[in-house]
């Protein structure tokens, strides 16, 4: 679990990284995780969980609860403290060998040394010498990697004298178990030139690693460099370790060291800055789009999941100094994955909370935060979450947003089950399409055309989906948006108990191809299927 500071973010990552998924609304990501692991045997394995400990316990607990055939390996500088937990204290690689001529320190320190040099010869190198080279390191197999990492710029002897050094010359060996690695670290930090202990230093700001690219952009933000040139320096000193697929990532230990030096040079706010800049400019919406993310946007939900913890470190920074980015990664982070509602809603009320100018972004943020806070919290937090949205959407120019407000007081409406509010609201906005181009007036017709139907105005619903229908027909949209039109026609006879009309639409609506369309939503195979049903039952 390195990379991540935030315990309220633990049962997401958990449940990311065993491949627990679900389409159910709304459902916690600790649900979403037993739910997935209730039938399945298994070990789950929770790595580097010391500064966690109070979220694994809790999802420790209800898994060894729920789970009968799950069991849980975790690895820890301090326990759990969860019933049922058996310790296992892992001590130091053995230095001495117990008669062997090569300890498992010093066989260690030769394969790694192997690995980072393919031309080294390990048996030409004097053993007198490696255990030497490996006795400052108390055996701690970190400790011993990147010792061996030296063995890049210097000779075997000369790391020898240098360990020499850092222990003062007394020739003490540390008692095992309690080495202080800074002392490791810090001798590793002194052999890069300049350039790359800035470099090691602000990279301390990224949570749960990064890519290259993020790292070129990162490093043209602080004044530039060649990022594949300070990548490789740094994986060659062990500074920095290859993750999984193109990944690069700050071991945790490492990590910490690197931030300790950060804040102690000043730099800690310029480099959270563009690390922030980063991921904003990564995941930049178009101008133009509403609170939807568009389908002809690229699919970037698995690179948000990816980047999840790296987003909320930069909304961490960004809520205090760049409301408007917080604005912005908060909505693109809870509209690209399967969050739980909870989960939106805290990454919602985060961003809300901080002062800002109405704008696009707090627009987009509150345009979707309405829905959210009726579900986690009530109708009341829905209504003055509205009202906020309805004032900001007033004074942006784009008249599109007038009309998203009035669509969302009318959803508020219809969840209030005041029918009639939800009707006034959808007539208006579904009326007042001038200055709206057709992708503009899809979205205010189709939000229109829901709320009628649900309001039980079957004929008013009928011109609302009729006219929805004729703008699709003629704009250039995705193809299950000509279905999805089609879809409110047969719903609005399965409401007016007109099954012979449902069904033969729905019979049409079968031949046409939005089954072969990567961007139509589940939501239209549901309606569908359950205005067919509906349909059948009347029928019948």
């Amino acid at each position: 679990q390195a990379g991540i500071d935030n315990e309220d973010l633990v049962a997401a990552r958990v449940a990311a990284n065993v491949g627990a998924v679900t389409t159910e609304w709304p459902t916690s990501d600790l649900g979403r995780l037993l739910s997935y692991l209730t039938p399945r045997a298994a070990v789950v394995i929770l790595d580097n969980c010391e500064h966690i400990t109070g979220a694994v316990a809790v999802i420790a607990t209800e898994v060894l609860q729920h789970c009968p055939h799950v069991s849980i390996l975790a690895t820890s500088r301090s326990p759990l403290g969860v019933e049922g937990e058996v310790l296992l204290h892992v001590g130091p690689l053995d230095l001495d060998g117990n008669g062997a001529s090569v300890s498992d320190a010093m066989q260690l320190f030769l394969d790694r040394a192997v690995q980072a040099d393919g031309a080294m010869d390990a048996r030409r190198l004097d053993e007198r010498l490696v255990a030497e080279a490996v006795r400052p390191t108390s055996g701690i197999p970190l400790a011993i990697e990147l010792a061996s990492s030296r063995l890049a710029m210097m000779s075997l002897e000369q790391l020898v004298r240098l360990s020499h050094v850092e222990e003062g010359g007394s020739g003490h060996v540390p008692q095992s178990g309690v080495v202080d690695m800074s002392g490791t670290l810090e001798t590793s930090y002194r052999l890069l030139n300049e350039n790359e202990r800035s470099f090691f230093r602000n990279l301390a700001v990224f949570r749960g690693g990064f890519e290259l690219s993020a790292a070129q952009g990162f490093l043209d933000r602080l004044g530039g460099g060649d990022a594949l040139g300070l990548v490789e320096r740094l994986v060659a000193v062990s500074l920095l370790s290859q993750g999984t697929g193109d990944r690069l990532i700050q071991l945790e230990p490492i990590r910490q060291f690197a931030l300790r030096l950060l804040e102690e040079s000043g730099g800690a706010d310029e480099a959270s800055s563009a690390h922030a800049a980063v991921y904003r400019d990564w995941f930049r919406m178009p101008e133009d789009v509403l609170f939807h993310v568009p389908a002809q946007w690229p699919d970037r939900a698995h690179e948000v999941a990816i980047e999840l913890h790296n987003l909320a470190a930069a909304v961490d920074w960004a809520i205090e100094h760049d409301v408007e980015t917080a604005l912005h990664l908060t909505f693109v982070a809870t509209d690209s994955i399967p969050l739980s509602m909870a989960e939106q809603w805290q990454w919602q009320q985060r961003a809300l909370a901080a002062p800002s100018p109405p704008t696009v972004a707090r627009a987009r943020r509150l345009a979707t935060s309405c829905l959210t806070s009726a579900v986690v919290e009530s109708l009341d937090a829905s209504h003055r979450c509205t009202r906020q949205f309805s004032e900001v959407a007033r004074a942006l120019p784009d008249p599109r947003w007038r009309y998203a407000a009035l669509g969302r007081m009318a959803d508020l409406a219809a969840f209030r089950a005041d029918s009639e509010l939800a009707y006034l609201l959808a007539c208006e906005a579904a009326s007042g399409l001038e200055g709206l181009d057709d992708a503009a007036a899809v979205t205010v017709l189709n939000n229109a055309t829901s709320v009628l139907i649900a309001a039980g105005r079957c004929t008013t619903a009928e011109a609302a989906a009729t006219r929805l229908l004729e703008v699709v027909d003629r704009a250039d949209v995705e193809e299950w948006l000509r279905v999805a039109a089609r879809a409110y026609l047969a719903k609005i006879d399965v409401h007016r108990g007109d099954a012979v009309h449902a069904i033969e639409r729905l019979r049409r609506l079968a031949s046409e191809p939005w089954r072969e369309e990567p961007d139509a939503p589940d939501e239209l195979a549901a309606t569908a299927a359950a205005a067919l049903l509906l349909g059948c039952l009347l029928y019948t």
